[in-house]
């Protein structure tokens, strides 16, 4: 193999190598040249609404006020209040990262019982020695206020895609500490800050349309420099896993909400560059639902795979 073919294969790789690691996403990956990443300053609560307003929102909705009522916006800032101050809830995110290394990615969601247990993974291959395998499991325990990381994985199996965790590899952070490296709280289960402040375009207006099922659906569109504060929670996992903090260029979420401003599935498509070697434009589309109450699975059910 020549010099120059051996550069373009490695760099193909290269770009494969950050779909298989950047998120829980379908990803298709090409060679672009695009400007370089640019990052943001300030805290996630630099970019929020504040408690009183949300909170004056939950009250107005609480108040028997009609979905209709509420811009796109302001339903979104409902739903996630309420999904944060609930005891228990499931997450279940999945897609396929479709480029020359095919690979599947689920992400799961677990608070119940005092922890909030965020289980990533994704199946891959051995390519030029460099392993694409992916296990994380996070948990937190709100009694000692600790998180531990832990990436020791071995897959048991890909239908469905279950992980065994040893504890040979695993980080250990207090709420504050994670929060100051991940700019999110340990709890945190959307990956984009929706605010007035990060949706300052037309779309902050829109209103919920009713479906034939009695649930809401309303899309929000991000793009520009409000997507680059939107996206602060994002860019800190994808900088952790490439070491290139990702330019963004726009983001499309179709949400969808019952009648009581909870959330019920929302679809993801966002798009982004990355520097590794070469420039990789990116274009992630996955689907995250929610569950609550008696759909509720336990610990033991989400590891082994039951849970899906």
């Amino acid at each position: 193999m020549t010099l120059k073919k051996y550069k373009k294969v490695f760099a193909m790789f290269a770009i494969c190598l950050v779909a298989a690691v950047t998120g829980v996403s379908v990803g298709m990956l090409f060679v672009a040249q695009n400007a370089p990443a640019a990052t943001i300053t300030g805290t996630a609560a630099d970019y929020m609404d504040s408690q009183a307003q949300i909170e004056a929102l939950c009250q107005k909705a609480d108040g028997g006020a009609s979905v209709e009522s509420f811009t796109a916006v302001e339903l979104f800032e409902i739903a996630q209040h309420k999904l944060e101050q609930k005891d228990s809830f499931y997450t279940f995110m999945s897609g396929d990262v479709f480029t020359t290394i095919n690979q599947k990615q689920v992400t799961t969601q677990l608070k119940r019982d005092g922890q909030f247990t965020i289980n990533k993974l994704s199946p891959g291959s051995v390519v030029f020695g460099i392993d694409t395998n992916v296990t994380t499991l996070t948990s937190y325990d709100e009694a000692t206020g600790n998180v531990t990381i832990n990436k020791d994985g071995t897959f048991v199996s890909t239908d469905p895609i279950v992980a065994t965790y040893g504890n040979a590899k695993t980080e250990t952070y207090t709420a504050e500490e994670y929060e100051k490296k991940f700019f999110k709280k340990p709890t945190t289960a959307v990956p984009y800050i929706v605010s007035s402040i990060t949706c300052g375009q037309g779309d902050y207006d829109q209103k919920a349309k009713i479906n034939s099922d009695g649930d809401y659906t309303f899309t929000i569109n991000i793009s520009g420099a409000h997507l680059f504060a939107a996206a602060l929670y994002y860019s800190e996992d994808i900088k952790a896993s490439s070491g290139s903090a990702p330019r963004w260029t726009s983001l499309k979420m179709v949400v969808t909400i019952d009648k009581n401003f909870n959330f019920k599935q929302i679809d993801y498509e966002e798009k982004y560059n990355v520097v590794v070697m070469v420039t990789a434009s990116i274009t992630d589309v996955f689907c995250q639902k929610f569950f609550y109450g008696d759909d509720v699975p336990t610990l033991e059910e989400v590891l082994n795979g039951n849970a899906y």
